[in-house]
């Protein structure tokens, strides 16, 4: 029976052996399952992170594209407002010039009235003097009736040549 003990015993040492292994693979089943979960889990992490750069980059474009369009939108707008004060400078200067035509024409017209009015009133006070002169000889008094008509009328026409170079004058100070 020794052979049988010793068989035993080879057995028992293999069994140990085997033991040993066993734990041993264990121990390294376990630390690879760890591995696993850990590296699971960064893959899950990777994943999401991953999800969410695509998202963000979707969102990036869009708010890209979208500003890209109101700059386009603020440049054909800035191009209107350009054009849009170029054609106002332009009709300033049309108002400008039309404005000094206007004055120009407005002296002109001033220079008229009142060479007009120097015209008239010469003669018309040339024509009131012997007027006076034949009202106070006269002494029929038809004719005297008619003188007085004439001196009136004579009369009302000096006041209007006199206000008419008056508003000369008028016009004058306020250019």
């Amino acid at each position: 029976d020794s052979s049988n003990a010793r068989i035993l015993q080879l057995q028992s040492v293999q069994i140990n052996d085997y033991l040993t292994k066993i734990e041993t693979q264990l121990n390294k089943l376990k630390h690879l399952d760890y591995k696993f979960k850990n590296q699971q889990t960064l893959l899950y992490v990777a994943v999401t992170l991953m999800g969410l750069a695509f998202f963000l980059s979707v969102l990036l474009y869009y708010a890209y594209s979208h500003t890209k369009k109101i700059l386009y939108e603020l440049k054909m707008k800035n191009v209107e407002v350009i054009q849009q004060r170029e054609s106002l400078k332009l009709q300033g200067e049309q108002l400008v010039e039309m404005n000094h035509q206007i004055e120009e024409v407005t002296a002109q017209k001033l220079r008229f009235f009142t060479n007009v009015s120097h015209e008239l009133r010469t003669p018309l006070s040339l024509l009131m003097s012997p007027l006076e002169k034949i009202l106070e000889t006269n002494t029929n008094p038809n004719i005297e009736r008619e003188l007085v008509v004439m001196k009136n009328n004579t009369n009302r026409l000096m006041r209007l040549i006199t206000q008419l170079l008056d508003f000369r004058k008028i016009e004058d100070k306020e250019m």
